[in-house]
């Protein structure tokens, strides 16, 4: 009887020990302030951060974040000091030496303007004359990127969006492209109460994208991860639980800031 128990007792630690590793699994992902996408401080860290780590939760894997400015999370990933970095639109320039994942989620950018301005585009060259202005470092896409080179309309240069929507609000710049989604919560959390009902956006994209999780090539795990985010997003997608979290970031679910412990 007592060889039987020890037995047993083999038996039931080795298989505990084994779902222990398993659910152990952990890698390390950089990324950046970027609210309702990002954040430390939002529930699940943003909309797209909880998409992530459901994708990499069906494989049993679990994602610690890392938070950095937009420049240095990615090159902490394309180093190898992380296992990837999300997200991030494609570029030729960050696709060298990377993997990227399928798309995550699909953005638009628009541009806003003051609901007192009367604006209207369908071609770039519409925008002749205007103040227009930009985030340093963002990439507004190849429409933009050539009126810029070609002088189609004044450029107004600014370290962040929120000075953007500053000189917006202040009549110094007549337009600002963003990111629908990430310029209400803009509004909406950093502006006084009421500011968001004076701001509009022309309804003609200027640019449409996808954003990626990008793995680095040096790290020999890499291949690997990238498989099992791919599967784990396409049985989100399957399931139906992708278009709910999408319904549930519309309804405004990522965009109540939560209690953040500082220590």
């Amino acid at each position: 009887m007592l060889k039987v128990f020890y037995i047993f007792f083999i038996v039931y630690l080795s298989l505990s020990l084994s779902f222990l590793c398993k659910a152990a699994d952990m890698i390390h992902l950089s990324t950046f302030e970027y609210p309702p996408e990002h954040s430390r401080y939002l529930p699940h860290q943003g909309v797209v951060s909880h998409i992530i780590e459901l994708a990499f939760a069906q494989s049993n894997i679990k994602v610690k974040w890392h938070y950095y400015p937009m420049s240095r999370a990615f090159m902490m990933a394309k180093s190898g000091r992380v296992d990837a970095t999300a997200s991030y639109g494609y570029s030729k320039e960050r696709i060298d030496g990377m993997y990227m994942s399928n798309s995550i989620i699909s953005s638009a950018t628009y541009f806003y303007h003051l609901k007192t301005t009367e604006f209207n585009w369908r071609d770039i060259k519409d925008l002749a004359g205007l103040k227009v202005g930009v985030t340093n470092k963002l990439n507004y896409g190849d429409i933009f990127n050539k009126a810029i080179k070609e002088n189609v309309f004044i450029i107004d240069n600014a370290q962040h969006d929120n000075l953007n929507f500053k000189k917006l609000l202040a009549g110094r710049i007549d337009v600002f492209p963003m990111t629908s989604g990430i310029a209400e919560y803009l509004l909406m959390t950093n502006f006084p109460k009421g500011t968001l009902e004076k701001v509009t956006y022309n309804k003609n994209p200027i640019r449409v994208y996808d954003s990626f999780i990008f793995f680095p090539k040096s790290l020999p795990k890499s291949s690997s991860l990238l498989a099992s985010f791919n599967q784990g997003l396409k049985k989100l997608h399957k399931s139906g639980q992708y278009q709910q979290i999408l319904s549930n970031y519309h309804n405004g679910d990522y965009s109540t800031p939560i209690a953040h412990n500082n220590k």
